[in-house]
C-alpha cells in the first residue's frame, strides 16, 4: 500500500512540474531578439547571375529607401539551409543542373548583435534546349504541339519538376479539350556529355475520344433546370471538351445566383467511350434588402442615404427586379438643396431564349441645386447587351427623358423638354480584377443619337482607354478619356440653339474637375459657365439657372502610381501618386486654340487652358474597391489644395 502511495506522489509531482513549465510564457519575439541580425550577404563564384538577383531569391527583407524602418532578418544557422535551396532552385530553373550554394563563412560583430554572411556558389554548366521532339500521334499537328508546349529551342532547360510538369499538363489539357479523357503524356531527356545541351522527347498516347452520355443537375432549389442548362456549353451527344466545362462553370457564376458551382466527370465507360457529367450548385439568397448611410461628392460634399429591395431570381428563371431609392443633402450650401432619386430596374438574362440580356429601367429624380431652381426628370431606358467572347460586351438601347426646369422668378413658367435617344456601346475589359486591377486593359466606346421627334437633337460620342501594369507590388495605371457632343437640326436654330451650349442641354454636356477627373480642382469646376435660356412673354430672357460649368468637348489624361505603404502594411494600406490633366471646352475650335502645356510662372489666363493637378492619396481596401482620400494640388501659382474622398479607384 505504501508503494502505491509513493507512486501516486511521484506522478502528481511530475504533473505539477509539467503544468508549471507550460505556464511560463515564451514569445517568439523574445527568442528573435537573442538571434544576431544579418548585416549583409556577400556572394562569390556567381559569374552569370548578379548579386542583386541572388539576394532577391533569398526572400529575406532588408531595410531600403522605401522601407527604412523595416527590421533586419535574424540569422538562424539551421534555417539558412532553406535560403541556400532557394538560390539553387533559381539556378535550376535557369538551366544549371549541378549548381551548389553553400555558406562559406559568418563574421559576427564585436557586440554579437549582427553577422555578415559569405555565400559561395558553384554554378556548373548551363543546359540549353537543342531539340523538342514529339512522337507521332493522330490528334495534333506538329505546329499545334509546338504552340502548346512552353519550351523553345535555345531556351535554358528548366531542371524543375514543377516547370516540366507545366509542359506535360498543357499537353494533357489540350487532349482533354478534344475529348481524350484517358490521354497519357510522358517526357524523357537526352543530355549531352558536357551537360550543355538537352533534347526533350514527348511520348503521347491519346487513347479514345469520349462523348457526353448523360447530364445531371443537383443543388438547385429555386432555380429552374432550364436556366442552368442554358448556361452550359455542352449537352449529351457532344464530344467532351474540358474548355467548355470551364466556360460553363464561369457562365453559371456569372448569373450571380450561385455561391458555388462544381462540374465533374463520372460514369466513365471505356468500352462505349462515353462519360456522364454532374453539375452541382449551391444557391445564394435570392431576395435581399439593403440600406446604407454615408458621405460623398456629386457636385458638392453631401450626406447620402440609400435603401434597396430586390429579388435575383423571379419565377426561378433568373429574372431580377430591384427598387432603389437615394436621398442626398448638400452639406456645403445647406438650405433646401437636395437630390432625390427613385429607380426601378427589371433584368431578363435571356431575351426570347437568346443570350441577349434585356434590362429596362425607369427613374425619377428631383434635383434642387439652388434654392430657386428645381430640376425634375423622368427617364425610361430600354437596354440590351450581349457578351461576345471572354472580355467583350456589346450593348444598345433606346431612352426617353422628360426634364422639367422650375425657376422661382416672375413670369418664368416651368419648362419641359423631351429627349428621345438611341444608345450603343462596346466595352472590352481584360483587366484581372474589376475593383482593384493590377494588369490588363479596359477600352470602351459609346455613341448616342437624340432626336426622333423629341425637343433635343444632338449626337454624343465618348471613349476611354485604361491600362494597368504591375511593377512588382506597385501598379502603374494610365487612363485617357475623350468626349464630343454637338446639336443638329432644329436644336441649332431659334430658341433651342440658346439652351445649354449651342442647343445641347446641360445634362448631356461634359464636366471636369474633382475626384474622378482632374484632382486639385473642385468638383465640376472646370470649363465655361453654362447659362440656360428660356422664352419669357415672347422675348428672350437669360437666366443663370445652374451656376455650373460644362462643355461639348472633353479630354482627360491620368497617370497614377499605386504602391503599398511600408509602415502601414499591417492594415493593408496603400498609397498613390498621381498627375491629372484635362478640361472641357465650348467647342472643338476652343480646344484647338487652348494653351496645352503646364504654366508655372503665372495663374491660368482663362477657362480654356488645359488644367493640371498632382498629389498624393491613401487607399484602404474593401471588397468593392478601396476607400481613397486624395490630396490634389492644382499646377498653378497660389494654387490651393483640394481633398477628395471616394470609393473605388479613379479609373
Amino acid at each position: 500500500m505504501s508503494v502505491s502511495v509513493r507512486g501516486w506522489r511521484r506522478r502528481w509531482i511530475l504533473i505539477a512540474c509539467g503544468l508549471g513549465i507550460a505556464a511560463i510564457p515564451v514569445r517568439a519575439q523574445d527568442l528573435e531578439r537573442d538571434l544576431p541580425a544579418i548585416q549583409s550577404i556577400e556572394f562569390s563564384g556567381h559569374e552569370h547571375v548578379s548579386s542583386g538577383v541572388l539576394l532577391d531569391q533569398t526572400l529575406l527583407q532588408f531595410p531600403s529607401l522605401r522601407h527604412p524602418l523595416r527590421p533586419r532578418p535574424r540569422f538562424r544557422r539551421n534555417a539558412f539551409d532553406k535560403v541556400l535551396r532557394r538560390i539553387e532552385a533559381y539556378y535550376q530553373r535557369e538551366g544549371y543542373a549541378g549548381v551548389e550554394a553553400r555558406l562559406d563563412s559568418t563574421v559576427v560583430s564585436a557586440g554579437g548583435g549582427t553577422v555578415r554572411l559569405h555565400v559561395g556558389v558553384r554554378e556548373g554548366p548551363r543546359s540549353i534546349i537543342r531539340e523538342v521532339r514529339f512522337l507521332p500521334q493522330p490528334v495534333f499537328t506538329l505546329e499545334e504541339l509546338r504552340a502548346i508546349v512552353p519550351m523553345r529551342v535555345g531556351d535554358p532547360f528548366p531542371f524543375s519538376a514543377a516547370l516540366r510538369g507545366r509542359a506535360t499538363r498543357a499537353l494533357r489539357l489540350a487532349f482533354l479539350g478534344r475529348g481524350y479523357l484517358t490521354a497519357a503524356v510522358h517526357d524523357s531527356l537526352l543530355m549531352a556529355q558536357d551537360s550543355t545541351g538537352v533534347r526533350v522527347l514527348y511520348d503521347m498516347n491519346p487513347g479514345s475520344q469520349f462523348t457526353v452520355h448523360a447530364l445531371s443537375i443537383t443543388g438547385n432549389i429555386e432555380t429552374q433546370q432550364g436556366l442552368i442548362r442554358r448556361e452550359l456549353r455542352f449537352e449529351p451527344g457532344q464530344t467532351y471538351s474540358h474548355a467548355r466545362v470551364l466556360e460553363s462553370q464561369q457562365n453559371l457564376y456569372g448569373t450571380g445566383l450561385f455561391r458555388s458551382v462544381s462540374i465533374f466527370e463520372q460514369g466513365l465507360d471505356i468500352e462505349a467511350r462515353t462519360v456522364d457529367l454532374s453539375v452541382q450548385v449551391a444557391e445564394r439568397p435570392m431576395a435581399f434588402v439593403e440600406s446604407s448611410l454615408g458621405f460623398g461628392r456629386r457636385d458638392e460634399f453631401e450626406a447620402r442615404a440609400t435603401a434597396a429591395w430586390g429579388h435575383r431570381n423571379l419565377f426561378g428563371r433568373g429574372h431580377a427586379l430591384e427598387a432603389r431609392s437615394t436621398l442626398a443633402y448638400n452639406l456645403e450650401t445647406q438650405g433646401t438643396n437636395y437630390f432625390a432619386e427613385q429607380r426601378v430596374r427589371y433584368t431578363q438574362p435571356h431575351l426570347f431564349g437568346t443570350r441577349v440580356r434585356f434590362a429596362p429601367q425607369i427613374a425619377h429624380t428631383i434635383d434642387r441645386p439652388e434654392d430657386d431652381v428645381q430640376l425634375r426628370k423622368l427617364q425610361i431606358d430600354s437596354q440590351s447587351s450581349l457578351k461576345v467572347g471572354r472580355f467583350t460586351n456589346v450593348a444598345g438601347g433606346i431612352s426617353a427623358a422628360f426634364t422639367t426646369t422650375s425657376i422661382k422668378e416672375p413670369n418664368v413658367p416651368e419648362d419641359l423638354l423631351e429627349t428621345r435617344a438611341v444608345i450603343t456601346s462596346i466595352t472590352r475589359n481584360s483587366s484581372d480584377n474589376l475593383f482593384n486591377p493590377r494588369h490588363g486593359t479596359s477600352r470602351s466606346l459609346a455613341a448616342q443619337r437624340a432626336g426622333f421627334a423629341g425637343d433635343n437633337h444632338f449626337t454624343r460620342l465618348t471613349g476611354a482607354v485604361f491600362r494597368y501594369q504591375a511593377l512588382g507590388p506597385t501598379v502603374l495605371a494610365v487612363g485617357l478619356r475623350a468626349g464630343w457632343v454637338e446639336s443638329f437640326g432644329r436644336s441649332r436654330s431659334g430658341n433651342a440653339s440658346r439652351i445649354g451650349i449651342r442647343g445641347v442641354p446641360f445634362e448631356f454636356l461634359f464636366q471636369a474637375g474633382g475626384s474622378s477627373t482632374v484632382r486639385g480642382f473642385s468638383e465640376t469646376s472646370l470649363g465655361p459657365g453654362v447659362n440656360v435660356i428660356r422664352s419669357v412673354t415672347g422675348d428672350f430672357a437669360q437666366v443663370d439657372t445652374l451656376n455650373q460649368q460644362g462643355g461639348t468637348v472633353l479630354a482627360i489624361a491620368n497617370v497614377e502610381l499605386r504602391t503599398p505603404l511600408p509602415l502601414l502594411g499591417r492594415w493593408k494600406m496603400a498609397a498613390a501618386w498621381f498627375l491629372d490633366a484635362g478640361n472641357v471646352w465650348e467647342d472643338v475650335d476652343a480646344l484647338r486654340e487652348a494653351p496645352k502645356g503646364p504654366r508655372f510662372e503665372h495663374p491660368y489666363a482663362g477657362s480654356a487652358d488645359v488644367r493640371y493637378g498632382y498629389g498624393f492619396g491613401l487607399r484602404y481596401p474593401t471588397p468593392f474597391g478601396p476607400v481613397r482620400l486624395d490630396i490634389g494640388v492644382p499646377l498653378k501659382r497660389n494654387g490651393r489644395r483640394q481633398f477628395h474622398l471616394g470609393l473605388g479607384h479613379t479609373f
